[in-house]
């Protein structure tokens, strides 16, 4: 069915291949695996996070002291699961051909402490580094900012060079992928107007430093 979806759509093979992504083990939760598939295909990636460090920049350090404070009573063997499976996801952005990653996260991301405070300032410092590699574009939606566009919560918009783009959008136990073109521009439109709210992309930069600073003393 996704061949002859692929032929009539003239889609390139790309339904065909989430299929057979989707056929193999996947450590993600049954929610998220469509959208962790089609996040490894896409050209281009805009999330914005309101309160904690996006998976895809997480270090193992967070992603561990993360799914630890969310499930006291997991065994071990669980929680590196997790991390393992971060960290595979998080590969995509040391591939040849990466997808064009762009991030706005709240002021609040940077001052919440997860974990020890070696944790944070490792886990800030890596985001330094990506942003220094020019790997990834981060803004920051500094708390004196009060009201602005993604106040809603967390979403992600998705595109591909050979299909129409998604958003995907998440709670604690759920989510949501959306392929209709007027929700996928509505929320497009909202990270747009989330990018003129947050500070550019030289002062946040400047203030991740700052926090990672904080965190070092």
């Amino acid at each position: 069915m996704a061949k002859l979806l692929d032929a009539v759509l003239h889609t390139d093979g790309i339904l065909t291949r989430m299929c057979e992504a989707m056929e193999q083990a996947s450590q993600h939760a049954e929610y998220f695996r469509l959208a962790a598939e089609l996040e490894a295909l896409a050209s281009s990636i805009c999330e914005y996070a309101p309160m904690i460090v996006p998976g895809l920049l997480q270090t193992p350090g967070y992603t561990r002291a993360l799914i630890r404070a969310s499930r006291p009573f997991a065994g071990e063997e669980l929680i590196e699961k997790h991390v393992a499976s971060r960290r595979e996801r998080a590969q995509l952005l040391d591939g040849p051909e990466p997808p064009e990653v762009w991030f706005i996260v709240h002021e609040l991301v940077l001052s919440t402490s997860v974990g020890d405070a070696a944790v944070m300032h490792a886990q800030l410092a890596h985001v330094v580094e990506l942003i220094e590699q020019h790997r990834v574009v981060v803004q920051v939606i500094p708390m004196s900012e009060g009201a602005h566009p993604l106040m809603d919560g967390p979403f992600r918009v998705m595109s591909f060079n050979d299909a129409p783009p998604v958003a995907y959008t998440e709670s604690a136990y759920s989510g949501q992928l959306l392929d209709s073109p007027a929700l996928v521009a509505s929320y497009t439109k909202t990270y747009d107007l989330g990018r003129a709210a947050a500070l550019s992309p030289d002062a946040s930069l400047a203030m991740i430093r700052a926090a990672m600073e904080d965190f070092a003393a």
